[in-house]
């Protein structure tokens, strides 16, 4: 007999982003945006598995979280269970707390950092530093965040005023969108990013949608080793002023 999948309906919002949480297997998150993600609002759901009427649990939706604009991306934080950061097509990652209840009142997130010009499309923890912070945008650009960083912990924040504080920008080499990013876990590296790039030969764009380190072999994927000056981080090296990120074009 086939069992019919649970489903959770959210009218006017396509999803682009599902993370469980590392913290409870029953609950996850997802990252929505209105008319296919193009123009429009954006809108966090937080979702529980709860008994349903047969063998299989049905979805259950816990709360929800509107924004002004659409969402792309959701990450759990590594350290707090009712955390977790969204990123948004105003350029914006925005820190939630499950803990706290939307109201018009108080319709912010608990941190608004200012991470790009254009699109934020994925943002991530490091496994290996749960308070430092990557995303990848439109712009063409890498940005770390720590959030231990006094800027961020001492100032306040809001739609209207974002904090825009990253301890290291790096931006790609020809300004390419960086679609996806993805920790080394078994390695302190710097993140691996992919995006859109125009190949020598035939001149036609491709774009890496979704990318991950393979977790067998830790070092297989090309990456550079992006440092900067905090307690227990070596810096990068003196003779590159501005890092930069290296690409590999891949035949198709």
């Amino acid at each position: 007999m086939t069992i019919p999948p649970s489903i959770l309906h959210t009218p006017g919002f396509a999803h682009y982003s599902i993370i469980w949480s590392p913290f409870r297997n029953a609950r996850f998150a997802v990252s929505s945006s209105a008319n296919s993600g193009l123009v429009g609002n954006g809108r966090l759901h937080l979702v529980s598995l709860v008994p349903g009427p047969g063998p299989q649990p049905a979805l259950g939706l816990e709360k929800q979280y509107p924004t002004q604009d659409g969402l792309y991306d959701v990450a759990w934080s590594e350290i707090n269970e009712n955390q977790f950061v969204t990123a948004s097509g105003d350029g914006s990652l925005r820190l939630w707390d499950v803990t706290l209840n939307w109201n018009p009142e108080r319709g912010h997130s608990l941190t608004t950092l200012q991470a790009a010009q254009g699109c934020v499309y994925q943002a991530l923890f490091s496994p290996h530093h749960p308070d430092l912070l990557a995303s990848c945008s439109s712009d063409g650009t890498l940005r770390l965040f720590d959030l231990r960083a006094p800027a961020l912990l001492n100032a306040p924040t809001s739609l209207t005023a974002p904090l825009s504080t990253p301890a290291l920008t790096v931006p790609l080499r020809g300004h390419a969108e960086l679609l996806t990013l993805d920790w080394n876990k078994y390695r302190s590296l710097g993140p691996l990013v992919g995006g859109v790039c125009e190949t020598e030969l035939v001149g036609d764009e491709y774009a890496v949608r979704k990318g991950a380190v393979e977790p067998a072999q830790s070092g297989c994927a090309r990456q550079r080793e992006l440092r900067y000056d905090v307690p227990g981080v070596v810096d990068e090296p003196p003779s590159r002023a501005q890092p930069t990120l290296e690409h590999q074009r891949h035949p198709h």
